[in-house]
């Protein structure tokens, strides 16, 4: 029987299971709307992993926003967002990276995993901001987090080496990416890449979890296990709803604030 390569977790995320390899990271000198943080280089991925096939939906940050209550702010009900997300299956946006890697761990809470096996550590004051880090072997734990740069940019590509999943060229680029709109539209309407992911380009940016100081060039993707600083910008992948097209390619970053 073919292995399966997908599962659904507790809280209706599918979840796409990634085997990691060898591969381009960034673009070529040649590649139309290449910025200079896309170093083309060879870079390893030796460990599997999943990562979800949709952006996290406002109905599944609500879930989570009501059972933490005290910690969140309510996004979920605030005014803008609701005025942005025409349906619950709409991704959530302006989640800011500390309310990205509480999520991930509460995830882990409800999967069941042990705590030990969890990523992400709070700060001194036991809350997931400026201070916070992760733990020293969270890329061989079990427990969810964000995608390292170089697992979002390999999960993107889904095998292909051209400037985007399904070719060189934006012209099928409304088949599979959301640009050019007023607002992001409900997660996987288009078409997804070869690995089952939706809205890897267009729709929201994502968060991953490295700092934008730890952006490497070396062969191995390695831990960024620095103390999460306000002023340390973090990466952010796949470009936006309100984006050019030239934005929306595999190889392009950005980086925010974590706050």
């Amino acid at each position: 029987l073919k292995e399966k390569r997908w599962f659904v977790n507790s809280q209706g995320h599918t979840m796409a299971i990634v085997d990691g390899a060898e591969f381009r990271m960034g673009a070529p000198s040649y590649e139309l709307g290449r910025t200079r943080d896309e170093v083309y280089h060879k870079k390893r991925i030796n460990r599997r992993f999943a990562i979800a096939t949709t952006e996290v939906t406002l109905g599944q940050w609500r879930i989570f926003q009501n059972a933490n209550t005290d910690v969140l702010e309510d996004l979920a009900n605030h005014e803008q967002i609701q005025t942005l997300c025409s349906t619950e299956d709409s991704p959530i946006p302006a989640v800011t990276w500390y309310e990205a890697a509480a999520y991930c761990n509460w995830l882990s809470q409800k999967e069941g995993i042990p705590k030990e096996q969890w990523c992400y550590e709070r700060n001194s004051a036991q809350l997931f901001q400026a201070g916070m880090r992760a733990k020293g072997n969270y890329l061989s734990l079990e427990g969810y987090r964000l995608p390292s740069d170089a697992e979002w940019e390999f999960a993107c590509r889904a095998g292909s080496n051209t400037p985007r999943y399904f070719g060189e060229t934006d012209t099928m680029l409304p088949y599979y990416g959301w640009y050019g709109q007023s607002s992001p539209q409900p997660v996987a309407q288009l078409m997804p890449n070869d690995l089952g992911l939706f809205d890897m380009l267009g729709n929201l940016f994502e968060w991953c979890h490295n700092s934008s100081t730890s952006i490497d060039r070396t062969p191995e993707d390695i831990e960024d296990t620095a103390e999460i600083l306000d002023e340390e910008s973090r990466v952010i992948r796949g470009g936006a709803y309100s984006y050019d097209p030239s934005v929306l390619r595999a190889a392009y970053r950005e980086v925010n604030q974590p706050s």
